[in-house]
């Protein structure tokens, strides 16, 4: 005989979010998410407290078809599970934490930077800096990418990119020697490239991408595309608290001065007279990394909110709180502009 169960739970790494239009269930598990009715987003609310059957007649038993061909669907999909204990499985605890003080840090630089890179290497260390982005919209002395590698080798960071302006001089056996003395280098990206194409590394040591985008400036950053979606549990969880982009964040522009973002206009100082451990407890610092998509215009209704990154460079208007200028999709109507 068969066994009835009386609920559906989704499994707890897959986490329903409304939008005003539409809703997705993400997956922070497996980095996917779905879409699914508005209705289904509500009725899953009820499902961790009332039965199948009570959740129906909440409905007046109009929609039972729809409700178990949904449930079996996302079962089938390995979204959710039928059972009769719910309170075995608790939800996911979406608060986020880190011991670093500094989570990221940007280094725009160009032929004429002249950057202390042992000092800014060493302060990154202390605050326990995770990961580093050095970019390049001009060629720049190959030196300076050697040098910048053999400071990092010993730090704290396990995540390093580099961005650059391609030229003769960079191929794939310069890359190659540079990461094997420093694994912490993930992912090179070439602009102004001849060709577009992606190359890996021998063994594992990563890839580099060459595209013929031309990136002149800081202000090629910021589009909000769904390509660059994300559903993992860091950054779905940091999106509930903070803004996903600026958080813990920190970087010089090519001329060194400290900014949250080198396409923010505000300095906090320079990086030749200014420690980075006396911002990081400012208060309009932590105001700007406090900024989460609950709070900005539009992006609060969209149910993209919590795996769509963020740019608060480049808005619609002057209210910090205003939408993305890059971003084209409207919440609303759920489409996608050009």
């Amino acid at each position: 005989m068969k066994k009835t169960h009386n609920y559906f739970l989704l499994f707890s790494n897959c986490i329903p979010v409304k939008g005003a239009q539409r809703s997705i269930i993400c997956d922070l598990q497996l980095n996917r998410y779905r879409f699914i009715p508005t209705l289904l987003y509500d009725i899953l609310q009820l499902t961790r407290n009332k039965k199948v059957t009570e959740i129906k007649k909440i409905y007046n038993n109009q929609y039972n078809k729809g409700i178990d061909e949904f449930f079996k669907l996302l079962i089938d999909e390995e979204w959710g599970f039928s059972t009769n204990t719910p309170e075995h499985l608790p939800e996911l605890d979406l608060k986020w934490e880190t011991s670093s003080e500094i989570t990221n840090f940007i280094i725009d630089i160009n032929k004429d930077s002249d950057f202390n890179y042992k000092e800014i290497i060493s302060q990154l260390n202390e605050l326990r800096c995770e990961a580093l982005q050095v970019r390049s919209y001009e060629i720049i002395n190959t030196e300076i990418i050697i040098k910048i590698a053999e400071l990092t080798s010993g730090s704290t960071m396990h995540n390093i990119e580099f961005i650059l302006k391609y030229y003769s001089e960079l191929t794939n056996d310069f890359f190659e020697k540079i990461i094997r003395k420093n694994k912490r280098i993930r992912n090179i990206y070439l602009h102004t490239a001849i060709e577009e194409k992606k190359e890996a590394l021998p063994n594992n040591l990563g890839n580099i991408y060459y595209s013929i985008q031309k990136i002149e400036s800081e202000s090629h950053c910021g589009i909000i595309h769904s390509g660059f979606f994300s559903s993992n549990i860091e950054l779905f969880t940091e999106s509930q608290h903070y803004n996903n982009c600026l958080n813990k964040k920190l970087s010089i522009d090519i001329n060194g001065d400290i900014k949250i973002c080198p396409s923010l206009k505000k300095s906090y100082g320079n990086i030749n007279d200014t420690p980075l451990k006396s911002l990081i407890n400012n208060d309009e610092i932590k105001k700007m990394w406090g900024i989460d998509k609950s709070q900005i215009d539009v992006c609060k209704d969209c149910e993209f909110r919590y795996i769509c990154t963020d740019c608060r460079a480049f808005l619609t208007d002057e209210n910090i709180l205003s939408k993305p200028i890059k971003c084209n999709y409207d919440p609303y109507t759920a489409q996608w502009k050009n």
